[in-house]
């Protein structure tokens, strides 16, 4: 099964509003600058094999009203953000992530 990561490009999609990456078999890492995705809705990266820490950029996405990253591999701490810190498991099967 090839495993793909998510291209960096993705990123300058600026006026996304919805991006739904599940199920796709992708790896490595969500790009750093993910953040400037500033009116993206919802983000679901769930049911992949992507492994890393989670970008700090996350936290600058004030419009996300759906995260869904469950069933990864990603590992560290969540980035400070009340917005991150309001969602209700988005975060499910990472079993090395933390607060």
């Amino acid at each position: 099964m090839l495993m793909v990561e998510i291209p960096r490009e993705i990123t300058e999609l600026i006026e996304l509003v919805s991006l739904n990456l599940s199920r796709n078999n992708l790896s490595g890492r969500i790009p750093s600058d993910i953040g400037q995705l500033r009116l993206l809705d919802a983000l679901d990266l769930s049911n992949n094999q992507l492994s890393s820490r989670l970008p700090p950029s996350l936290s600058q996405m004030e419009r996300l009203d759906n995260l869904d990253l469950s069933n990864n591999n990603f590992f560290g701490k969540i980035p400070i953000s009340a917005l991150l810190q309001s969602f209700e498991l988005p975060f499910n099967e990472n079993p090395v992530l933390g607060i």
